[in-house]
């Protein structure tokens, strides 16, 4: 296996950077790379900087890609320096209430493929 690579989904770029900068350090002597799939990552925020603006900005775009691209660099060689507490693990919180506890109700494969 030549490298495995996680979805960063719903993190931010910051977020799934420190989170891949430990898992890199941890990794120093493994034999394949780890890295994310970046492109919710990547590309929220370059598209964040067209909002309301009736075009693309490419200059902007292509300035702050690289910045991006560095820091997933960065974080793929377990080098990135991140601030606060952007790498730390947000757990699911326990359930407040008896529904919230009930057992779910099964669904079939078909629902999910809505088999009819």
């Amino acid at each position: 296996m030549k490298g495995a690579n996680y979805l960063s989904g719903g993190q931010t770029l910051d977020q799934a950077a420190a989170r891949l900068n430990a898992i890199n350090k941890a990794n120093k002597k493994g034999p394949w790379n780890l890295s994310f799939s970046w492109s919710q990552a990547l590309q929220l925020p370059l598209l964040d900087l067209c909002k309301g603006k009736g075009e693309l900005q490419l200059e902007e775009m292509s300035k702050l890609y690289v910045e991006e691209l560095a820091i997933a660099g960065a974080a793929a060689r377990g080098e990135y320096v991140y601030s606060g507490n952007a790498g730390d693990h947000v757990g699911v919180q326990p359930p407040s209430t008896v529904e919230e506890t009930s057992t779910p109700k099964k669904s079939s494969w078909k629902s999910f493929f809505r088999v009819e």
